[in-house]
């Protein structure tokens, strides 16, 4: 089976082209069905996720579990009092 070939006007750009393997193109068109989404949108979506900033190389689940606090580790024993934390339960 051969691999398709995926082209893209960007707006004001040259048109690019990059070769999807089978199963990348069926992965592209079930989302593009999937979502319903305007050629715009999905190129709009495509330079976004191009022009991203990479993200530091971390541990694996570093920031899983980010709590958008960042005094947590200072009011750990506040936090467990609030929470009940160790309390015998009647």
């Amino acid at each position: 089976m051969r691999a398709a070939l995926f082209y893209a006007t960007l707006a004001g750009m040259r048109r690019a082209k990059a070769h999807l393997d089978p199963e990348q193109e069926l992965l592209l068109r079930l989302e593009a069905a999937r979502s319903e989404k305007s050629e715009e949108r999905l190129r709009e979506d495509l330079r976004k996720y191009l022009s991203r900033t990479p993200k530091p190389d971390l541990p694996p689940g570093a920031g899983a579990f980010d709590s958008g606090h960042t005094d947590t580790a200072g009011r750990a024993e506040e936090i467990l009092q609030e929470t009940g934390f160790g309390q015998d339960r009647d």
